[in-house]
């Protein structure tokens, strides 16, 4: 019986208008799109404990919104792989992958929107929650660390100013360093491996709170004459090697800071595209950029890192 219905809806599709066909496929491809997006999500965030009281005696309890449902046994809680992310709540999963392929090719949010089909307002929400505590790195700086500052201009991008003028075309209001410049302190070592911060301030115990378990104790740091990073090293009692901002080495051609200077320009070369960074979002532009530089092949790849929050090696 089912096979006769199922040869008979074929047969119908022959008769529909061309317009009534496209409507058809689109709908079986969101189908398979959400999925597959479901099929990722339930393998690779499977959670063998409770997210509320972490007892690991949990049951399969049904479906919800095409993810499988969790029970625990202890507290009697239901939950899903997304719960307590960012993720969660968040709907049309039938889009989420098609969505990480505008953030592999660092698309601005009219051109996410346009190819995705969305509001460009959730264009925007969408972007900040795939990117949220994503993109970090697998372990921490080890061997020859290369450490640094940088600094991005004070921006209220889709705010109104109450407490001061705007700028004028974008210039700094003084010269040099001023509390209209962003600290960025960004860590990178020899194998690749990147961790960044956005500093409240620059200070040795800033950097501390944001780097301290980013380093590995054996890291050897390659650093400038910035006295807040030598206080950082000392304080820290890590080895390092201070270099001549002039010869751009140290003492030994392998004490250098050329790398993480070239990974600076990277940054703010690929940030010029979405002309200026809010402040508020800037720590997700970083994370962005951190995703790019590993390496990742596949657009399952991006869709793992952004959405199921799995740390990428």
């Amino acid at each position: 019986m089912e096979n006769e219905r199922f040869s008979y809806l074929l047969s119908e599709l022959m008769n529909l208008a061309p317009e009534q066909k496209a409507v058809v496929m689109k709908s079986l491809s969101e189908h398979t799109a959400a999925r597959r997006a479901e099929e990722i999500i339930d393998t690779e965030r499977f959670r063998p404990a409770c997210p509320d009281c972490g007892c690991k005696k949990v049951v399969k309890y049904g479906k919800i919104s095409g993810l499988q449902r969790y029970r625990c046994k202890e507290c009697k809680r239901t939950f899903n792989a997304l719960t307590g992310t960012s993720m969660s709540h968040l709907r049309k999963k039938e889009l989420w992958l098609e969505y990480s392929q505008a953030l592999s090719d660092s698309l601005s949010l009219t051109k996410a929107a346009a190819k995705c089909g969305i509001d460009r307002t959730t264009a925007f929400r969408w972007r900040h929650r795939f990117l949220q505590d994503s993109g970090k790195a697998s372990q921490p700086c080890t061997g020859i660390t290369e450490i640094d500052e940088t600094y991005f201009r004070e921006s209220y991008k889709g705010k109104k100013l109450a407490h001061r003028n705007p700028r004028k075309r974008g210039k700094l209001s003084v010269r040099g360093l001023s509390k209209d410049q962003v600290p960025v302190v960004i860590a990178r070592d020899r194998n690749g491996h990147v961790h960044d911060a956005v500093l409240g301030s620059r200070t040795a115990r800033e950097v501390s709170v944001h780097l301290g378990q980013a380093i590995s104790p054996e890291s050897m740091l390659c650093i400038d004459n910035s006295r807040i990073l030598i206080k950082f090293a000392k304080t820290r009692a890590l080895p390092f090697e201070t270099v001549n901002p002039k010869q751009r080495r140290g003492r030994e051609k392998v004490f250098h800071v050329q790398n993480i200077n070239a990974y600076h320009s990277r940054l703010k070369t690929w940030l010029v595209r979405f002309h200026g960074v809010a402040t508020g979002r800037l720590a997700n532009s970083l994370c962005w950029r951190r995703l790019h530089e590993q390496n990742m092949q596949t657009l399952e790849d991006w869709f793992k890192v952004t959405v199921c929050k799995k740390i990428h090696s």
